[in-house]
């Protein structure tokens, strides 16, 4: 079986995009979780137990805006989209908008 050097490059190509989207959903998964570290951090400073906190966000809300975790939480969850979009490079993650300006000032 023979290949054209046009076929093999369309492969290479084809490959190196689905690779390149791969690392970029890595990339994004992993600001997130930073992120979300970043603020259970601050929470633990401000006198929270990390335990506290973590049980706290394991919780299933109707509504996650209303609570003053709501920044933490959006970020664990588009960490795990990012994380499943990595198996499925073709499906887009859609980012949260902010939260409303009541919740960032009380999170504040």
């Amino acid at each position: 079986m023979k290949y054209s050097l046009q076929s093999l490059m369309i492969v290479v190509a084809v490959v190196g995009i689905v690779l390149g989207r791969i690392a970029h959903l890595k990339r994004w998964a992993e600001y997130h979780d930073r992120e979300e570290e970043r603020l259970v951090s601050e929470e633990v400073a401000r006198g929270a137990t990390r335990e506290s906190v973590n049980q706290l966000l394991e919780r299933k809300f109707d509504d996650w805006q209303l609570t003053n975790y709501w920044e933490i939480t959006t970020h664990r969850q588009l960490a795990n989209e990012y994380r499943a979009a990595m198996y499925r490079p073709w499906t887009l993650v859609k980012e949260r908008p902010p939260p409303p300006p009541s919740i960032q000032h009380s999170a504040s």
